[in-house]
């Protein structure tokens, strides 16, 4: 699973979703994480973060008009995503 595959990822969104819906639950803990899934976590939150207008606008704040689609071109993050 070195990869963020559809069914994976989908899972990962799916429970991301539920617990955002969900007002008693305020944290999500994974105990003992094997890397594969840190991996995947990490992939499919840079790319949610990366979709999300709100966050995009407050990381390029000196930026104006800058779109989602520029800004993914301008890659302020450091390391690769594969």
């Amino acid at each position: 699973m070195r990869h963020c595959n559809d069914f994976s990822a989908g899972l990962y969104r799916a429970i991301y979703d539920y617990i955002l819906k969900s007002p008693d639950i305020s944290e999500l803990t994974v105990e003992d994480p094997s890397e594969d899934f840190e991996d995947l976590r990490d992939r499919c939150d840079l790319r949610m973060l990366l979709c999300h207008q709100k966050f995009m606008k407050e990381a390029y704040a000196g930026q104006k008009n800058l779109s989602a689609k520029e800004a993914k071109r301008k890659k302020p993050l450091t390391g690769t995503l594969t």
